[in-house]
């Protein structure tokens, strides 16, 4: 009786732990919530906020902003492909997501529409889409700025009715964003009388000077041909837009398909294949590559792994060893984002082709400037476990959970810490 007493209190306290970190996880997932005060439209507006996993982990790096509309609807698929593509894929560069909430479909509808049409299922013109937008433009993206560390680099993403709000901003305002992101626009209101405003408006426009990705679902009614067609005539000056179809696609799955490819497209130059970085014949060249990106896109962040691996590699493969110091002192100055990740890939050959200790003595001369870097103690802990010293393996093991801790990172993270701290015990 007495161990099946214990056994279900066990199994209790393990369900209750299992829920609290579930809960956990969906916790970063969506981020924070926070509220403003608008005194432009006179009501309290929420907003989610999801910040990259590495946020914590370098107080000089910064971020493009991802602006996406109906926010409470779209914010965990949206934050979870970014992460993916982001984070996980470094195919582009890690961004911050900010969910714009609603106030119920009318509303939303009605902060959507252009005030020049009539607003889905009213009798009259009920847009209100230009206080929205001086909304977002004077209070919302001002608090941005002031409370997290973006970049000048603004995307506006909506759909169906957001993607109209999408076009009509790019329309009338193109200073708001660097890139514009409609997928499915609801062209159709009022007889299609967008496009046809548009067209006038456009020809009017000396310079938009932005991104637009325009997308659409196996769709036939929403309107979209014909503000193409718009595009097509006017051809308006520098604004660089692409248009795509997908036919295997319906109106509520086309979302997170066009959102990734968009993406992709915008920001290819950031990720390379490995047959080409394999083929690498000048490593200054790559870094100055980088740093082009990061002045054209106004960031300040780690290039991916995979690149950095490949330009220590080269001076390896090309027996120019002597030349890595120099190499990676003149690249860290360029890339400052990527100091830590450059030196740590640095020790990691030296561990190879010297010794274990030369790896560690490297990693330890810069290990203060690296010390909210998780993955840099983590280096360090792996360097002296190599050692089999064990003590000291585990101090920086812990070090590194006590900051993944304040970082929230993942859980992942957290196991594969906890697992090393335990194997590294020594009493």
């Amino acid at each position: 009786m007495k161990h099946t007493f214990l056994f279900h209190i066990s199994w209790f306290i393990v369900t209750c732990c299992s829920l609290l970190l579930s809960t956990s996880a969906m916790a970063q997932l969506l981020g924070e919530r926070v509220q403003i005060n608008s005194s432009i439209l006179q009501q309290t507006r929420d907003i989610q906020v999801v910040l990259p996993e590495n946020y914590s982990a370098d107080k000089h790096t910064n971020y493009p902003v991802l602006y996406v509309l109906d926010g409470d609807y779209n914010i965990n698929s949206v934050a979870a492909m970014l992460d993916f593509m982001g984070n996980r894929a470094q195919l582009i560069p890690d961004m911050i997501v900010v969910g714009i909430a609603d106030k119920g479909t009318d509303t939303y509808r009605q902060n959507m529409t252009p005030e020049v049409l009539t607003a889905p299922f009213k009798e009259k013109p009920q847009g209100k889409a230009e206080p929205f937008l001086a909304f977002i433009n004077q209070e919302l993206k001002p608090y941005m700025q002031q409370h997290y560390r973006t970049a000048n680099n603004d995307i506006l993403f909506g759909q169906s009715i957001g993607g109209l709000f999408v076009l009509n901003t790019l329309i009338n305002q193109p200073q708001s964003f660097t890139t514009f992101l409609a997928v499915s626009p609801a062209l159709w209101l009022n007889q299609h009388a967008f496009s046809q405003h548009t067209r006038q408006l456009l020809s009017q426009s000396s310079n938009l000077n932005a991104n637009l990705y325009l997308s659409l679902g196996d769709e036939t009614r929403m309107g979209v041909y014909g503000f193409v067609e718009v595009l097509d005539d006017v051809q308006p000056k520098q604004l660089t837009w692409s248009f795509k179809r997908y036919p295997n696609e319906n109106h509520n799955s086309v979302g997170m398909v066009a959102l990734r490819d968009n993406l992709s497209q915008l920001f290819a130059p950031w990720s390379i294949t490995e047959s080409e970085l394999n083929q690498l014949q000048d490593p200054h060249m790559l870094v100055n590559h980088y740093v082009k990106l990061m002045q054209q896109w106004q960031i300040n962040q780690a290039i991916p792994t995979p690149v950095i691996k490949a330009l220590i590699r080269y001076f390896y493969r090309q027996q120019r060893v002597d030349e890595v110091n120099e190499f990676v002192d003149k690249a860290v100055q360029q890339l400052p984002a990527s100091a830590g990740a450059l030196i740590m890939m640095q020790a990691s050959y030296l561990g190879y082709s010297q010794s274990v200790e030369a790896e560690l003595a490297l990693l330890l001369i810069h290990q203060q400037q690296f010390k909210t870097l998780i993955s840099y103690q983590q280096a360090i802990a792996s360097a002296y476990e190599k050692t089999d010293n064990l003590a000291l393996a585990h101090d920086y093991y812990r070090q590194a959970r006590q900051q993944a801790i304040k970082q929230n990172s993942p859980q992942w993270l957290l196991n594969i810490l906890d697992v090393k701290i335990a194997a590294t015990q020594t009493q």
